[in-house]
């Protein structure tokens, strides 16, 4: 998530109107890892493959606000919304090219 902040601050000083195409990849890649890392905090699913056994595993909650609420899901949280802000723009941007 730390380099789409750098990302999205270039493309904004720039008005770079692509900045969607640089973005995306990285969102959507995001959503991904922070889901499984959510579904391997809060369920099952995975068994007891955790993949990060040095250490502390990836199963170690570290917040948990009413219970659902922890660190992987802020993440995912944070890309859904710079997926959906993301399309709105894109969406937009092509609305405002067809006129």
């Amino acid at each position: 998530m730390y380099p789409l902040s750098l990302i999205l601050l270039i493309g904004f000083l720039r008005r770079d109107k692509d900045v969607f195409f640089y973005v995306m990849p990285f969102s959507i890649l995001g959503t991904g890892v922070s889901t499984y890392h959510y579904l391997l905090q809060k369920t099952d699913i995975f068994g007891s493959s955790a993949v990060c056994n040095t250490g502390i595993p990836c199963t170690t909650t570290w917040i948990n606000i009413f219970g659902f609420i922890t660190i992987p899901f802020l993440a995912l949280v944070g890309f859904l919304i710079i997926t959906f802000m993301g399309l709105l723009f894109f969406s937009q941007e092509m609305e405002g090219k067809e006129t």
